[in-house]
């Protein structure tokens, strides 16, 4: 909720301090190229890493990060110069790195809670709540910036806080040496044997195989039908997300009309929901060769 929030906003403020869209949706396509190019490297980094520790190291980072940026928002709206504001720019650039390194934890750590029995229906689960999410999101960043341009992030903030202690109650998951320990607590006789395991597993940690990073791209375009795929969906999402960002940017009004904004961005999320029901039932009827 918080980041669909404050990526609703950012476009707006930097529209209406600037008054030029090309900066604003500049600002944004930025910010995504940075996520999808750190986005390799953070998949290695929550396949290695306690995963809960990376959750709670990416609450802390939301928190200090949106808390920042409230303060630059406050201080040029007292200070009334609006020169202020860019100093966002280092901050958004802070925020989608620590997205790309770690914003995929929750969904990775959701194979080492719930029993693969279950993960169908917890994935499904997981989707169905960032579509709610996404119909949400825009309405309410809308509202919030309505009240003052530094609200969302506060806001941001506030939900951060909700990440960390929810996190920090998990405490049955699966992780890095988990079976090490296991061993262990079955057979006494068998502690030098683990510890040794638990040097080797610390050794390779130390050592991570980075291509690793680059394994699921080597695979997306190792077939004709994946390659085709990923590039119509280039096409199609790149056209479409383009056509979006200009309606909203539009129907903003220099970043002043954030609300209705919100409302264009929502009746997206709802089309994309009901497209997801309709795709579901189309794919099923459908003969495979």
């Amino acid at each position: 909720m918080s980041t669909d929030i404050v990526s609703f906003v950012i476009p707006l403020i930097i529209l209406s301090i600037s008054g030029s869209a090309a900066l604003a949706s500049s600002m944004d396509a930025l910010q995504a190229a940075v996520l999808c190019v750190l986005g390799l490297i953070g998949g290695v980094i929550q396949d290695r890493y306690d995963r809960k520790k990376l959750m709670l190291l990416e609450g802390g980072a939301l928190v200090a990060l949106y808390l920042l940026s409230a303060v630059v928002l406050i201080a040029s709206d007292v200070l009334h110069n609006k020169a202020l504001v860019w100093l966002l720019v280092p901050i958004l650039m802070l925020a989608a790195v620590r997205d790309g390194l770690l914003g995929n934890t929750s969904n990775v750590m959701l194979r080492g809670i719930v029993p693969d029995g279950q993960l169908p229906k917890a994935m499904s689960l997981n989707d169905g709540r960032d579509a709610v999410v996404g119909m949400i999101s825009g309405p309410i960043g809308g509202t919030l910036m309505y009240i003052g341009r530094a609200v969302p992030f506060l806001t941001g903030a506030c939900c951060g806080l909700i990440v960390l202690l929810a996190t920090s109650r998990i405490t049955r998951y699966w992780h890095r040496g988990a079976e090490s320990r296991c061993a262990s607590t079955d057979t006494q006789a068998g502690e030098g044997d683990t510890k040794s395991t638990d040097e080797g597993e610390k050794g390779h940690n130390e050592q991570p195989k980075w291509r690793e990073a680059f394994a699921g791209l080597r695979w997306l375009f190792a077939g004709a039908f994946q390659r085709r795929l990923i590039i119509a969906s280039m096409i199609v999402t790149g056209g479409s997300n383009a056509f979006l960002a200009i309606t909203m940017l539009e129907v903003s009004e220099g970043g002043h009309q954030a609300v209705s904004a919100g409302f264009v961005n929502a009746s997206v999320a709802c089309g994309m929901l009901l497209g997801a029901v309709v795709a579901s039932a189309v794919v099923q009827r459908m003969r495979i060769r």
